[in-house]
């Protein structure tokens, strides 16, 4: 009987407990602030904090479909990307706004997961997904790998 208690016990207290630990964040949330602190770089167009989230030799591939409906994967050097947004001529805000990110981890590897739309200041450009592959250095984790995909029509309203 006693240990029938303690395990309702063990149960109701998982049940209440926040679920990151007291001391800090869980890794998946580490993880996801990880991209969110990309977007907020991007917002602010800090190439200091860009070039924080990412690894040396970080990658970043896009998919494109080409008006005959193929498609292709280029890829783009990070410090283009980063120049890119660094020195973008549009004073508009540059705002990728994430949704549902799934994470899986497993050791010093992590992947997110991610649907977002874009916005050019106010005005939608399109929406897709993204797929980040992050390492963890010892330190902190780092964006190794950006996979994404683009599209103007057939996204979701949020």
């Amino acid at each position: 009987m006693r240990r029938i208690h303690l395990c309702a016990g063990a149960v109701l207290a998982l049940t209440v407990l926040p679920a990151s630990p007291l001391r800090g964040q869980s890794a998946e949330d580490e993880v996801v602030q990880v991209v969110q602190d990309l977007f907020d770089a991007m917002r602010a167009r800090d190439r200091t904090a860009l070039e924080a989230v990412f690894t040396d030799g970080a990658r970043l591939s896009r998919g494109v479909t080409g008006a005959d409906g193929t498609f292709a994967v280029r890829d783009t050097p990070m410090d283009q990307f980063i120049d890119g947004i660094v020195s973008a001529e549009t004073e508009a805000l540059l705002d990728e706004r994430i949704y549902n990110p799934e994470v899986r981890i497993d050791g010093n590897l992590a992947t997110v997961w991610v649907e977002y739309d874009f916005y050019l200041g106010e005005e939608f450009s399109h929406c897709g997904v993204d797929a980040f592959q992050l390492a963890h250095d010892g330190t902190a984790w780092r964006i190794f790998q950006i996979a994404d995909t683009r599209q103007r029509e057939g996204c979701p309203s949020r």
